[in-house]
């Protein structure tokens, strides 16, 4: 989805176009009400496509503004509402020269038109229809208008615009200057190519890397299952292996038993035997004796050992008698033995096959194992050989990421460099245009000098007359557009019969005192104050003086604390009325980062050391921008004013310092806010502007609490945004802030202000 910043400053005309971009699927970020908000706006929302309105509310250039977003924002698409539809029309044409193909003109838009527009991007193609036949080298809004007026002027305002050879001559001292900046075009372009490449291939590289990275750990994790599960299976053998060896041992027992019993048994049987054979002899030999014919003595003989006989026969048969009892008892005892025997010799049998099956199993799963396992240490072998080569690969893409990314830094700075001098050149063209503008007008003025003896003293009093009777209307033009600056959402921008406001702006090279106040010390205003006139010193003489008489800040960053000369003198000069010994006492700064149009005055280096020195006068200093504002050396005075509460500051605040603006600086401290409240009773309300330090959108005390607490409408305030670690490093080096590439549009809002004064 991409995102939509509104700068067109017509409430109406955004909520219809909101709807219509919703249902589009694209999102607005954000609404731009004036001018001096749009490159904030594009800063903190990031949008994709910004559409600006040409006659959206503010003082500052709007083409300025587009140029900014241009060289900051290169990624961000601008879409222009033109309100012109003549052809060959300056302003479109300068739009197109940026690079800008998005643009409507008219003053009736159909919401589908611009729906469109913001949905597609168009080409240069797409532009043939404004008649562009040159592209400009500089523009002034309302160019053909102020021709037109000083053509039909007299003396000196006819002369102006009489010899058109200008423009041959202006084209020609340029020409080389477009031409090396189209060529700067084509090789920042390039560049730009070259980049997006790198960028690319620093993507694909990462990739690789990450791929590569994670195949090794899957090579690793696989490598340490396929190890366990073997180490589990050989655990496994061990566990059955000890099962087989406990039931041989259990069988070999039962084995020994019963053939011990078997060996009894037989040595029973043959003992029974033994004695059977004994009884029966002894029977036999019974039987004889009975049958004999013998003695009485021999018959008691036989007697007597016939009842030994009996004797050792009935014990005999006894013994036989227990003898047989012990052989069956063994005998069953063998029996029994020989059933257990066998039942366990069976159980064993089968115990013994299903461990051999489990184990031949087991065996065959192991070898299988081991194999795989060997073909993996193999495979992981020439995998550890890849995962190193892979490593190695690594670190060279690693190299390469590194030398691409050394190469992209480079090519990055080298656009900036090109961006730099391509804004150098165009301010090259810029500059030698107006150089030979100067050339034509200064040899205008001569030949008019020459003529001015023709021209009547009437005809000049009339033209006076003139300029002032422009000048009083500008102003009040003025003052009825910024009081009617929050009805703008009355005119209806979609419709024909809507109405602008057009602010001539009035010529002066009057000189300017502008005062910043702090609120209490330590909100910042002197950084305010010194960067503001920096600013203003890129092109106008500055001024810059500092009424700190302790610590003046100004001395210690730009190294004037040296000088011998100072304020201190600057004053009794002026009180003495010697002009001339003002302008001694005023400094420029030895510190190269300052800009050599800006100037200071500041109390000297002797002063600060000075305990009897007598604080800065009043009624002195006020005679020292009397003489200063009527001299009219510089175009601006930028006056640093210390917060304490003396005469000098309620002189400023009552407006009898000859100030021609003030800013009274504060911060979102509630103590702050009071101590600007109370400074603000004394102030002439015209007069007067409060800038708020370092604003932000989260504290609990807004913008809009802020100005009813002071009692000023919002139009009075400027919101200022600062990256102190920023400042305090250039403050290091001497640098300004606002000087600093994006930051200097923090300022305009100020600047804008000061501006319209002239």
């Amino acid at each position: 989805m991409k995102n939509v910043l509104f700068a067109i400053g017509h409430k109406k005309t955004e909520e219809i176009l909101q709807d219509a971009l919703k249902s589009e699927g694209l999102n607005v970020v954000g609404v731009v009400t004036y001018k001096s908000g749009i490159l904030k706006k594009i800063e903190e929302t990031r949008p994709d496509v910004v559409v600006i309105r040409e006659n959206i509310l503010g003082n500052e250039n709007i083409l300025d503004i587009i140029f900014e977003i241009r060289t900051q924002y290169p990624a961000v698409r601008v879409v222009f509402f033109a309100e012109t539809e003549e052809d060959g029309n300056n302003m479109i044409a300068t739009l197109v020269s940026y690079g800008i193909y998005d643009i409507l003109s008219g003053k009736k838009l159909k919401l589908a038109a611009m729906v469109n527009i913001i949905k597609t991007p168009r080409t240069l193609k797409d532009i043939g229809k404004f008649n562009i036949t040159t592209l400009p080298f500089t523009y002034r809004p309302n160019e053909e208008e102020e021709e037109k007026e000083l053509k039909e002027g007299k003396g000196l305002l006819k002369r102006l615009f009489k010899d058109k050879s200008q423009d041959k001559v202006i084209k020609t001292a340029v020409e080389p200057y477009e031409k090396e900046a189209q060529n700067k075009e084509i090789l920042l372009a390039n560049t730009e190519k070259e980049i997006n490449r790198l960028k690319d291939l620093i993507k694909e590289k990462e990739n690789k890397i990450k791929e590569l990275k994670d195949k090794g750990t899957t090579l690793e994790a696989t490598k340490n299952s396929l190890e366990n599960e073997v180490v589990s299976l050989k655990t496994k053998k061990e566990f059955l292996e000890k099962e087989i060896q406990k039931l041989e041992k259990d069988k070999a027992n039962y084995w020994n038993l019963y053939i011990a019993n078997k060996d009894k048994k037989v040595e029973l049987e043959q003992e029974l035997l033994k004695r059977r054979a004994e009884v029966e002899e002894l029977e036999f030999k019974i039987k004889e004796l009975k049958e004999s014919s013998i003695s009485e003595e021999d018959k008691i003989k036989l007697e007597a050992e016939r009842d030994f006989l009996e004797k050792e026969v009935k014990e005999k048969i006894e013994g036989i008698e227990e003898l047989k009892v012990a052989v069956e008892e063994k005998s069953k005892k063998f029996e029994k033995l020989k059933r257990e025997y066998e039942s366990k010799l069976s159980e064993e049998v089968e115990v013994d096959e299903g461990l051999e099956k489990v184990r031949d199993e087991l065996n065959k799963i192991i070898e299988a194992k081991i194999k795989e396992k060997d073909e993996l240490d193999s495979n992981f072998k020439n995998k550890r050989e890849e995962i190193e080569k892979i490593k190695e690969e690594i670190e060279k893409l690693g190299s390469d990421l590194k030398s691409m990314n050394e190469e992209y830094d480079n090519l990055a700075d080298k656009r900036d460099e090109l961006l730099a001098e391509k804004m150098k050149l165009e301010k090259n063209i810029l500059n030698l245009s107006f150089e030979i503008e100067r050339a034509a007008k200064n040899n205008e003025n001569l030949l008019n000098k020459v003529e001015s003896d023709t021209i009547t003293l009437e005809n000049l009093q009339k033209e006076a007359k003139k300029i002032s009777s422009l000048d009083a209307g500008a102003d009040t033009k003025l003052q009825n557009f910024r009081e009617n600056m929050d009805k703008s959402d009355e005119d209806d921008f979609i419709d024909d019969k809507k109405v602008r406001v057009k602010i001539s702006e009035r010529a002066s090279n009057k000189c300017q005192l502008i005062s910043f106040l702090g609120s209490k010390s330590g909100v910042g205003n002197t950084t305010i104050a010194l960067n503001t006139a920096a600013v203003l010193a890129g092109k106008y003489k500055v001024l810059y003086i500092e009424t700190d008489d302790k610590y003046p800040y100004s001395s210690y960053l730009y190294e004037l604390d040296s000088v011998n000369k100072g304020l201190e003198f600057a004053l009794k000069s002026a009180a003495a009325e010697d002009t001339e010994g003002i302008y001694k006492n005023i400094v420029k700064s030895a510190n190269e980062n300052v800009h050599g149009l800006l100037d200071f005055l500041t109390v000297s280096s002797t002063y600060l050391i000075d305990e009897n020195a007598e604080p800065i006068n009043t009624q002195e200093l006020k005679a020292l921008i009397r003489d200063l504002k009527a001299d009219n050396k510089y175009d601006y005075i930028v006056m640093d004013i210390k917060s304490d509460n003396n005469s000098l500051t309620e002189s400023f605040l009552k407006g009898n310092m000859y100030s021609d603006i003030l800013y009274i600086t504060l911060t979102q401290d509630i103590h702050s806010v009071a101590c600007a409240f109370s400074k603000k009773k004394a102030v002439n309300k015209e007069k007067a502007y409060f800038v708020i330090n370092r604003y932000d959108d989260k504290c609990k005390l807004k913008l809009k609490d802020i100005a009813e607490w002071i009692e000023s409408p919002l139009e009075s305030f400027i919101t200022i945004s600062l990256d102190y670690a920023m400042l305090m490093n250039l403050n290091i080096d001497g640098m300004f802030y606002s000087l600093q590439k994006g930051k200097g549009y923090i300022f305009s809002s100020i600047v804008s202000n000061i501006l319209a004064l002239k």
